[in-house]
């Protein structure tokens, strides 16, 4: 989905930008939405309406391949919400 840059935290741009991904996702009659969970968003992913996966040990890997930073592009079609 994103991450919000450390320097932006708790400045109430994560919020909306969750429930854009959110509605997106609703439009698209998606089934199950999966996210790798950091211990300290754990509670944020609850509130939300995330669950523990009931076998889940999740390894997070990564591997840059042309570029060492993430690709920040989103969606043509996410539109910005309030």
């Amino acid at each position: 989905m994103f991450i919000v840059a450390s320097s932006l935290r708790q400045q109430g741009f994560g919020a909306p930008l969750f429930r854009a991904a959110l509605d997106d996702i609703l439009t698209h009659d998606v089934k199950y939405c999966g996210l790798d969970a950091v211990a300290e968003q754990v509670q944020t992913y609850s509130r939300r309406g995330f669950v523990e996966a009931p076998n889940g040990l999740i390894k997070c890997m990564t591997r840059p391949f042309k570029s060492t930073k993430p690709d920040i592009r989103t969606p043509s079609h996410w539109a910005a919400r309030e």
